[in-house]
């Protein structure tokens, strides 16, 4: 409502109006701190949120890599003992095939031992089969032994010198066990 008078024109606010006016300027002005505070704690709330989801992804990170250390820690373990085992039962094996290919050359020595002290002569082929050896094996071999040892090879006879061979025995016997292991040394 306007209202003249003289040269002044004044203009009437009512009073609830004015009041609203001036309440919401105040009101702007007394709660802007606080509106600006809530945003504040809206954004390090925000903040400290992700500051944990990146801590919560960083650790859970971290617990998958010592997971997955002791779990390679522990397959290498395994291994390394199946591997020691594997070896081991591989070595017991060699070993037991050497202590066999051992006793059966000391077998086969004592046998052509007595053989040499029963007879004067026998055919080089027998002599193959008792020491389980090729024939030409066995006269490379015989041939390579001294001559004190007495053999004499008359065509496809081995004849012994009975006098001789009985001296020499042992020596000729460690020499036939000597190869033998060199044989199995080299396979």
């Amino acid at each position: 409502m306007v209202r003249a008078t003289s040269d002044i024109t004044l203009y009437y606010i009512p009073f609830g109006s004015m009041f609203m006016i001036i309440y919401g300027v105040t009101g702007l002005i007394w709660r802007y701190p606080l509106i600006k505070s809530q945003d504040i704690k809206e954004k390090r709330e925000e903040q400290k949120s992700k500051k944990e989801a990146q801590q919560e992804a960083e650790l859970k990170a971290k617990q998958e890599a010592e997971f997955k250390a002791k779990q390679e820690a522990e397959f290498k373990v395994k291994q390394e003992a199946e591997f020691k085992v594997k070896q081991e039962t591989e070595l017991k094996a060699k070993h037991e095939v050497e202590e066999q290919a051992k006793r059966e050359i000391k077998e086969r020595a004592e046998k052509f031992g007595k053989l040499i002290r029963r007879s004067t002569r026998m055919k080089i082929s027998q002599v193959s089969l008792l020491l389980k050896m090729e024939e030409t094996e066995l006269i490379d071999w015989m041939i390579d032994l001294p001559e004190e040892y007495g053999f004499i090879i008359n065509e496809d006879i081995i004849e012994f010198d009975t006098e001789t061979i009985e001296d020499n025995i042992d020596k000729l016997l460690e020499s036939f066990a000597h190869m033998e292991e060199e044989k199995i040394g080299k396979s």
